[in-house]
């Protein structure tokens, strides 16, 4: 079996099976008749790429079989599919930093409030750095990673794992508190600097 296959094999069923799971069922209509424009906007940004991306994958695959090309296709399907999930995920960004998102879990979440919230947190900085890394990787495939390409792909790629850190320091500690979007920021200080009133 050729190299990468095996790889693109189950990229090609996973987003298959997304494609499925979004498809407009009863209860997805009816969310969709009292959802927001952006709620709008993010389901045919979740729904419209994922069947693009399996068929895609789908019909390399078929191609590679047959006459044995290359991985250009698959690589470009993994650059993309980055790209699809940051931009996705960046539709939340301005309902996070305004205060806007709900801090209550989803039903079925299995974190609970807890959890969530701390999804919520470090969802800036998760963001910044799935644009770093994408950015990285789309320098990379044009350069075909080589000369000045591939060092920007190696600085931005970088960039982006040093920001996943942060992220994961951000969700699980609550600091920097600089990174945590401010409607977020624990009021536990605020409330330790605020003088009692005296015992009478």
């Amino acid at each position: 079996m050729r190299p990468g296959i095996p790889g693109e094999v189950l990229l090609a069923i996973l987003f298959s099976a997304l494609a499925w799971l979004t498809l407009p069922r009863r209860r997805v209509r009816q969310y969709l008749l009292t959802a927001k424009p952006l709620g709008r906007l993010q389901y045919l940004l979740l729904v419209i790429p994922s069947f693009v991306l399996a068929a895609v994958l789908w019909i390399d695959l078929w191609r590679r079989f047959r006459s044995h090309t290359g991985n250009e296709t698959f690589v470009w399907a993994i650059a993309g599919a980055a790209l699809w999930g940051t931009l996705l995920a960046a539709t939340r960004l301005l309902e996070i930093v305004t205060g806007r998102a709900s801090q209550t879990a989803p039903p079925g979440w299995f974190y609970r409030n807890f959890g969530y919230r701390a999804l919520l947190r470090a969802a800036p900085t998760t963001i910044v750095a799935g644009f770093l890394a994408v950015a990285g990787l789309m320098a990379g495939v044009f350069s075909g990673f080589q000369g000045v390409g591939g060092w920007i792909f190696v600085g931005l790629f970088t960039a982006g794992l040093v920001a996943s850190l942060l992220a994961l320091i951000v969700a699980l500690t609550g600091w920097p508190k600089l990174l945590i979007p401010r409607p977020l920021r624990s009021s536990d200080e605020g409330r330790r600097r605020t003088p009692q009133p005296p015992d009478r």
